[in-house]
């Protein structure tokens, strides 16, 4: 993997980690022309597009509840994610 791809691939994972990714975003950041067609890529994005779906965000403050959302297993894919990346 070329480090520009490693950077983009964190960078959307971190973002959504904190929940600072929408969809939209994550759609147009994707390095798609690099890695569609790679079965592996193409599961890792089908995994991050379901955490940021499913991100955890409190109706009043409209921040992630922490709480709940560590606990989950989106929010554990994208760390297992992050750490693959990274090695």
């Amino acid at each position: 993997m070329s480090e520009e791809i490693e950077k983009k691939l964190n960078f959307i994972i971190e973002a959504a980690l904190q929940g600072r990714i929408n969809l939209e975003e994550f759609y147009i950041r994707w390095p798609s022309e690099e890695l569609d067609g790679i079965e592996y890529y193409d599961q890792m994005y089908a995994e991050i597009e379901n955490a940021i779906e499913h991100t955890p965000f409190d109706l009043f403050s409209k921040k992630i509840n922490d709480k709940i959302w560590k606990k989950t297993r989106e929010y554990k894919t994208l760390l297992f994610y992050k750490s693959i990346i990274k090695s």
